[in-house]
């Protein structure tokens, strides 16, 4: 709410138009409570849903991994924490894609600006002009022949990954397939041929190939300097890329566990048996109901009553490597 809040109540230092994206919000407090803001302002803006359901659909993903169970390697385990955090990050791609669909958001950003404006910039939030800097922008704007602008940002005492301004012919689209928090905006700068520190970034054998340059490569001005609010946690707006991007996945894998909690509460009936989903049990052939389940583990307690308690030390059989503790175990586990 913080950013709505100074954006809508701080007296304006600029006349364009402004429109706010609501994208992907889970929280339908918050989401209400945004729109409400909104409406009360009467600022346009527009909602990209979020649903659980579909979101469920999306799976965990071993895809670009040098091996299976790559995450548990000690080849994984015993690197540095960004790789850690990077590999882990993407292997959770495809929920990312969706729950956080950050480059869905500035096309359609550029959809809507582009077929109303001579100019649409697709700024991440909490960004912001100061009077001066805005009027040297719209001047900068007016004469360039440039289709794409480039606009360094600062955050804190930093000059961080800048923000991109598109004309309205411009024809270039961010990459959709590149989810938040894995160079989304970068992937534009080095299609445009924007130089800067991103083209030292090193890659993973997980990673993406760099994208090849567009054909609009170089057709970019630099508009003027965009300042970002703080983002309230001390210190790190000051620091350099590393730090930050870090903190960001560590958020990233937060909000995605959050939500993965949710759709398991959400497939779990309060009134069943067990910590299961029993529309998911009825498919492999196991009891669909709790009398079932009951009426079964009764059978099994029974047997122990009969049989007594047995583990895999109590077979007659020793294993071909003479170890009582050694079994063979048949799927299903069910």
């Amino acid at each position: 709410m913080c950013w709505s809040r100074f954006s809508l109540l701080t007296p304006p230092s600029i006349t364009a138009p402004k429109i706010f994206l609501l994208n992907k919000i889970s929280n339908q407090s918050v989401l209400a409570a945004l729109r409400g803001t909104l409406e009360d302002a009467g600022i346009e803006h527009h909602v990209i849903p979020f649903d659980l359901g579909e979101y469920s659909l999306r799976p965990t993903t071993c895809e670009g991994f040098p091996e299976a169970g790559f995450l548990r390697s000690n080849a994984l385990l015993s690197e540095n924490e960004f790789v850690v955090l990077d590999a882990q990050t993407r292997s959770v791609r495809e929920k990312i894609l969706y729950a956080m669909d950050i480059n869905g958001a500035r096309n359609l950003a550029l959809d809507i600006g582009q077929a109303r404006f001579q100019w649409t910039l697709p700024f991440d939030g909490q960004t912001f002009f100061g009077p001066e800097t805005w009027a040297n922008v719209l001047e900068n704007l007016s004469q360039t022949p440039s289709r794409y602008a480039i606009f360094p940002m600062k955050r804190g005492g930093v000059i961080d990954e800048p923000q991109l301004g598109f004309c309205f012919d411009a024809s270039e689209r961010f990459d959709e397939n590149m989810p938040y928090g894995r160079r989304n905006k970068v992937d534009m700068l080095m299609q445009l041929g924007v130089p800067g520190p991103h083209q030292q970034w090193s890659r993973f054998v997980w990673d993406f190939p760099h994208p090849e340059l567009s054909r609009d490569a170089g057709d970019y001005c630099v508009a003027g300097v965009v300042k970002r609010l703080v983002s309230g946690v001390s210190g790190l707006d000051d620091l350099q890329a590393l730090p930050r991007a870090k903190a960001r996945m560590k958020e990233i894998l937060r909000q995605v566990a959050t939500l993965d909690s949710e759709v398991v509460k959400a497939s779990v009936l309060p009134s069943g048996l067990g910590y299961y989903a029993e529309t998911s049990a009825s498919r492999f052939g196991s009891p669909s109901t709790v009398c079932e389940v009951a009426a079964i583990w009764e059978k099994s307690r029974n047997r122990i009553d009969q049989y007594g308690r047995q583990s895999v030390l109590d077979k007659a059989e020793i294993a071909p490597r003479g170890r009582k503790n050694d079994y063979f175990s048949i799927e299903p586990h069910w």
